[in-house]
């Protein structure tokens, strides 16, 4: 997986190298560049971090699908 300054998340084949999923699609889920992500350890949900100030969590069976979005403290998510 990856996150970058285009604003969006990328599910990765690790095997043949090609792009499996976009997470948010042809529009953008975060306001600025995405600097974390994490999987929990079951394997269902992505967690991504953002230097908009928002943390967001993903169900990773569903895709794209938002399940939660927690806006922070006010500083850049690391």
């Amino acid at each position: 997986m990856s996150g970058s300054a285009d604003k969006t998340i990328k599910i990765w084949n690790l095997y043949t190298g090609k792009q499996v999923r976009n997470l948010g699609g042809w529009f953008s889920v975060y306001l600025d560049s995405i600097c974390s992500l994490v999987i929990t350890p079951d394997d269902q949900t992505l967690i991504s971090g953002s230097r908009d100030h928002t943390i967001k969590l993903w169900n990773l069976a569903t895709g794209d699908k938002q399940v939660l979005y927690l806006n922070t403290h006010g500083g850049f998510i690391l």
